[in-house]
């Protein structure tokens, strides 16, 4: 069976309240709150001094150095979750085209994707989406109409945040959407 520690317990101002030194030995003060008899014969308890435990000073240093690290280390994630957000808009407007494509074909009628004016967005029969902030379409032609073969009229599209771009090509042909990587 394990050996047990005695409880980390002290006594200041009446009441029974946990202490441990810097160096994490067991210092205990006062009595047994169980027999009310002293602790200091104890073979396990030794004498803290006063000047056991950690300081204000001491523990604003660490606050500090923490503020530190975390000042340091969250700029750099920054740009990692602008990428996902581009990378996101590229899927769902890859998306979206593959949809209008897939409409066109199922319903038989041709059906046209159309970027909005501000190049904040783009809409088709089904559906209309605005890009998140700070994200911008553009496009030649500025709509692209998807026949009831699967062709296309074409055309190149480019997504583009504060520092990084996308390009999305349409195949006239076939009407096959692809987006580069990245």
């Amino acid at each position: 069976m394990p050996r047990r520690a005695p409880p980390l317990i002290t006594e200041g101002m009446g009441a029974i309240v946990p202490r441990v030194s810097r160096s994490l030995t067991l210092c205990l003060h006062g009595f047994n709150p169980l027999t009310f008899t002293p602790m200091t014969d104890h073979p396990r308890v030794r004498r803290c001094s006063d000047e056991t435990g950690t300081t204000l000073i001491e523990m604003l240093v660490v606050i500090a150095i923490l503020g530190l690290i975390t000042g340091l280390a969250f700029p750099a994630w920054i740009g990692p979750l602008k990428r996902v957000g581009l990378h996101q808009a590229r899927a769902v407007l890859v998306a979206h085209l593959r949809t209008a494509r897939a409409d066109s074909i199922r319903v038989g009628a041709p059906v046209s994707f159309n970027l909005t004016d501000d190049g904040r967005g783009y809409w088709w029969e089904r559906s209309a989406s605005t890009l998140s902030a700070g994200m911008a379409i553009d496009g030649q032609p500025r709509s692209i109409t998807f026949f009831a073969d699967g062709s296309s009229t074409g055309g190149a599209l480019s997504l583009t945040d504060h520092a990084s771009t996308v390009q999305i090509q349409v195949d006239p042909v076939i009407g096959l959407v692809t987006a580069t990587p990245g």
